[in-house]
Formats: C-alpha cells, sequence, structure tokens
C-alpha cells in the first residue's frame, strides 16, 4: 500500500509519501496564504504539484493508494472541501482522498484514531475533543485577534502589552520585556507600524513568546504570571474539548509545549479542578502521522475514516 500525507498550516507545509516496504519520503513545502475570500487551494494545489511528482517519480510510483490532507484554516473552507479532494487527487494520483482539519489530524496523530481531545498551541491554539461519533467539539481558534488563548501569538500580545505599560509608566509592567521589545522591534512606533502593516501579525506577536519565556526563566514576575496564566487558558480549552461525553483523554501538541516548564504546574491545577478525571498523555505523533494515519485506514477500510463534514470527508472514485 502507498499513501501521500500533507499536513498544511499558515507558514509552511509536510508532505509525506509512503512507498510500502520502508521506502518513504518526507520534505517541506509552502504554507497555504489566506486572503479575503478565503484559503488559497489553487496556489497551494499548483506549489506542490512538481514536488510530489518528483517524489512519487525517485519512488518509481505513478500515483499512491490513498492520500490525506491536514489543513489549518479548513473550517473556514465551508462549501470548497471537493476543490481540495479535487487538487490532492490531481496531483497524487489518488483514488481515494481524505480531506481533514487539522485540529482532527493533531488529535490522531497524538493519541490514535479513538475518542478524546488534544490541545494544539503553536503560534495559534485550537482545542478539538470527539467521540467520532455524533460529539465534535471545536473550542477556541479563532485567530489572534479573537482568541487562540495561551497560543504563542496570545503570549507574545500579552508580553507586549506588559512591555508598553513599562515604557508608558503604567502599574504592571515589565522593564525587562520592555528591554526585549526594544531589543527585537526597536521603539514603540517601529513595533506598531511594523505590526500594523504586517501580512502575518500573529507571526510577529508569536516571535515574541520566545523572549517572554526567556524573561520568565531569568524571573521576571509579569513574565512568569503570563506563562502561568496561558497553563490555565490551556487547560479550560482541554476541559472544554472533553464536554458532551467525550472519553477523557487529552494530549498536548505544539511549538508551546516545549515551554512547559513554564506553565505545567497551573495547567495541571487547573485541569484538575475542572475535569479530575481527565487522563493527560503523551503526544504519540504529530499532525503529520495523523494523516498519513488517516490516509491509511481509507485505504485499508470501506467505511473508514468516519464521515463528518467540515471536519473530515472522504471521495472514493470508482477504478
Amino acid at each position: 500500500m502507498s499513501i501521500c500525507a500533507i499536513d498544511v498550516g499558515g507558514t509552511g507545509s509536510r508532505i509525506r509519501i509512503d512507498g510500502g516496504a520502508g521506502r518513504r519520503i518526507e520534505f517541506a513545502g509552502p504554507g497555504i496564504h489566506v486572503a479575503a475570500g478565503g484559503p488559497d487551494i489553487a496556489g497551494l494545489v499548483a506549489a506542490l504539484r512538481q514536488p510530489v511528482r518528483d517524489a512519487l517519480d525517485r519512488l518509481a510510483l505513478r500515483a499512491v493508494d490513498a492520500a490525506a490532507v491536514g489543513q489549518s484554516g479548513l473550517l473556514m473552507l465551508g462549501r470548497r472541501s471537493p476543490d481540495v479532494h479535487a487538487g490532492l487527487a490531481r496531483i497524487t494520483g489518488a483514488r481515494v482522498t481524505v480531506v481533514a482539519s487539522d485540529a482532527l489530524t493533531s488529535l490522531v496523530g497524538a493519541v490514535g484514531y479513538r475518542p478524546g481531545a488534544v490541545v494544539a498551541a503553536g503560534t495559534g491554539c485550537i482545542g478539538f475533543g470527539t467521540d467520532l461519533a455524533s460529539v465534535w467539539n471545536r473550542v477556541d481558534g479563532w485567530g489572534h485577534v479573537l482568541g487562540d488563548e495561551g497560543g504563542g501569538s496570545w503570549i507574545g500580545k500579552k508580553g507586549l502589552q506588559a512591555a508598553l505599560r513599562a515604557h508608558d509608566g503604567r502599574p504592571d509592567g515589565s522593564p525587562e520585556l520592555r528591554r526585549c521589545m526594544l531589543e527585537r522591534f526597536g521603539p514603540p512606533d517601529a513595533l506598531t507600524s511594523a505590526l500594523y502593516s504586517a501580512t502575518d501579525r500573529a507571526g510577529m506577536l508569536a516571535a515574541f513568546a520566545t523572549d517572554t519565556a526567556d524573561a520568565a526563566r531569568a524571573g521576571d514576575d509579569a513574565a512568569r504570571r503570563i506563562w502561568a496564566e496561558a497553563g490555565v487558558r490551556l487547560a479550560r480549552c482541554a476541559a472544554a474539548a472533553l464536554n458532551g461525553g467525550v472519553a477523557p483523554i487529552v494530549a498536548f501538541t505544539g511549538g508551546i509545549t516545549g515551554s512547559s516548564d513554564l506553565y505545567a504546574d497551573a495547567l495541571a491545577g487547573e485541569l484538575s479542578e475542572r475535569r479530575p478525571d481527565a487522563d493527560v498523555v503523551d503526544a504519540a505523533g504529530s499532525a503529520l502521522d495523523g494523516a498519513a494515519a488517516l490516509a491509511e485506514r481509507s485505504a485499508e477500510r470501506p467505511d473508514d475514516p468516519v464521515e463528518h463534514a467540515p471536519y473530515v470527508t472522504t471521495f472514493r472514485r470508482q477504478a
């Protein structure tokens, strides 16, 4: 059996083609651009076509049996998911295609194809929990302006707010974070000019989460409070994802987990208060692993994965 798995985010993508018998190629690709009209599917397909075809040639494959994509922003696509199926089939030659939200591929990669929940916190933050039947809980993932609480952009924004309070002489500011702000972005006028004109504001904000983490580890009280509050927000996200009878299994994934030493106690305390039955497990794999698992299931089982738009849809072409 041969499969293609793709994990697509806003800043980049990962592609894995498995030709069986230990033959595997994995490589990076572009992310998906989101414009006013929604994600640019055609642009992404065009950018991936040649590198995917080159990888197939290297594995001596004309096509794969099944292909799956986990895509950031899929829940914004509405009725355009058939466009993703068509593009995926065109570049891989797959007879079976699976299009899933990256929330689902993150869950499957983390805990396997079983009921449970995942909180994926990188630049943004989204929680997802399901019983793989009737309950499909999406929590947050509302973007850096309205949500993504506990994610990198939220932490960076809170850090910059503390820096600006110190710059202004207001209470609850952080001179250390102000120093970090000046070093990374320059004076406040330069920061606001660059931020408000940037096409990737979330990424700019998330970059300052690193400075906020460094300041917290150096003992800055404001930075430590920000990271502790991030842990509380991540726990609340997980608890909400478990609503509706979802099996109380939860994993935390994403780049923010690399700084879990700064929020682990706060997260554990909040989660034990809200969901004392929750079993926190280490993530077994990535969203790309989840996409690969969905592709394999779709090739092996005619009724899998379970169909539930917009989180996951499967298209099977006649031979």
